[in-house]
């Protein structure tokens, strides 16, 4: 436990990953206050349970607190922080945080990567609690079986997911570090590729002596930093050169089964077959990280089998929201142009189905540092409709919009795309293009997810059928 610490206060409490830390922290019997600019679900579920929550940022709100907790999203003139910083009361970033609360577990693992990061740790978790290690569990999104992302284990062992867009990950020493993927990302925190690659490098030098590193070893971006990392390394893929590899994939529907097989003796020799709940190539990497930390932690091939054929996708993870007159709605959490590529790929691989693409680009930075990647990411949609950035926070860039993604995505060849501003009419867009046997996903880190329910009555207003 936190010597002298009593009373913690989170600024941006309502994030995800801040709302895991809290959940935490609660059944841990801190006291826990915490403020975000909006009302939300997690903030009702985090005030039932006993947190004093404020909605909207005031320097009244950390009065008496022994320490402020903030979210990378927060900015440092934050009325909360500042008045937190005159009062002498300590003020951490949400990796320190979550640190301090890994000391408290004898076996740490960190999941980073820039894609697959909540699946991963989630499916690692499901794992561990199937082999009742009851693991502490913090990750960046909703558990589906558990309500929210944070979990407090009786066990010796926590799982988390790490974020390195803010560079604080390397506060985390994990005695596990998995990285699932490395991309562009974050360039508004990095000065350049180079800083962010060094930083995973380091991320994984972090692991001690007698740890482990996982890592994809098809992700040429991590390849090219293995010579970086001192630690010892355990790799996954679908390459041959691979520890644990996948082999045999079979996708329909939500469902992915594959062969696993393991390096043993300097051959490959196989394992058995899963088969997970989860659809397209990023969940057979996502289950690979997952067994791979399993058998290093000596949990045998059966048990990690049966843990991931009951596992359930988290939430905004290809969320199946309802399915009306034989037409799909799906909400994904997608958007960096390969999460959106892969996202649709998965569709295409597990079903024959038209697909109405509905995006919200996430951040300015993002869209100005990522915008050519955009314009081929949207191949494999039939009916493409972009609405405005999602600001998350920042202030807009002059010449940076969403139409400059349309406009890219038309010259790149789509034939069906459109620009509509408002939220409400994108749900009206996708209604009166919908036919039975569509598929409709609606991707994005913002509040796009909310139109889901809209898209759902409005198929049921035009086909008449009932809830």
């Amino acid at each position: 436990m936190f010597a002298g610490i009593k009373k913690i206060h989170l600024v941006g409490i309502g994030g995800s990953g801040m709302s895991s830390i809290a959940e935490v922290l609660l059944r841990l019997n801190y006291e826990v206050s915490g403020s975000d600019i909006e009302d939300s679900d997690l903030l009702h579920r985090l005030s039932n349970h006993g947190a004093k929550i404020s909605v909207g940022h005031a320097a009244a709100n950390v009065a008496g607190s022994d320490l402020v907790v903030f979210s990378n999203a927060i900015g440092k003139d934050n009325p909360e922080i500042v008045a937190a910083r005159k009062a002498g009361v300590p003020v951490i970033p949400r990796a320190e945080m979550l640190a301090g609360l890994m000391r408290l577990s004898k076996c740490g693992i960190a999941v980073a990567g820039t894609h697959g990061k909540t699946s991963t740790a989630s499916m690692i978790a499901e794992v561990l609690r199937t082999a009742n290690l009851d693991p502490t569990v913090v990750v960046g999104g909703i558990v589906s079986d558990v309500g929210s992302g944070g979990r407090l284990g009786a066990g010796d062992v926590m799982v988390a997911e790490v974020c390195e867009s803010d560079g604080t990950i390397l506060k985390v020493s994990p005695t596990i570090g998995v990285i699932t993927s490395l991309e562009r990302e974050h360039m508004d925190h990095y000065a350049s590729e180079e800083d962010l690659f060094s930083t995973f490098a380091a991320f994984a030098n972090e692991v001690p002596f007698y740890g482990t590193v996982v890592l994809c070893l098809d992700q040429p971006n991590l390849r090219a930093i293995i010579p970086r990392i001192k630690r010892r390394l355990v790799t996954y893929g679908l390459t041959a050169q691979a520890d644990l590899t996948a082999q045999n994939m079979a996708f329909e529907g939500f469902v992915s089964c594959f062969d696993v097989y393991w390096r043993s003796g300097g051959q490959h020799q196989r394992l058995g077959r899963i088969k997970i709940s989860s659809p397209g190539m990023l969940s057979v990497y996502n289950a690979l990280a997952a067994t791979a930390v399993g058998l290093e932690l000596g949990i045998g091939f059966d048990v990690i089998r049966e843990s991931l054929a009951k596992f359930a996708r988290p939430k905004r993870r290809f969320e199946l929201k309802g399915t009306v007159h034989d037409i799909m709605v799906i909400v994904d959490y997608g958007h960096h142009p390969t999460e959106i590529r892969e996202t649709l790929k998965a569709a295409r691989l597990g079903w024959q189905r038209r697909l109405l693409v509905a995006f919200q680009p996430h951040r300015f930075t993002r869209t100005q540092d990522l915008l050519p990647r955009f314009f081929t990411a949207f191949d494999d949609a039939n009916f493409l409709v972009i609405t405005s950035i999602y600001p998350a926070g920042e202030k807009p860039i002059k010449g940076i919009n969403a139409r400059l993604i349309l406009d890219g995505v038309m010259q790149a060849g789509h034939t069906s795309a459109h620009f509509v501003k408002q939220m409400t009419q994108v749900a009206r867009r996708l209604v009166d293009e919908a036919q039975p046997g569509d598929m409709i996903v609606i991707l994005g880190a913002g509040d796009i997810y909310k139109i889901g329910e809209v898209v759902l009555g409005g198929l049921r207003q035009k086909f008449g059928e009932e809830r």
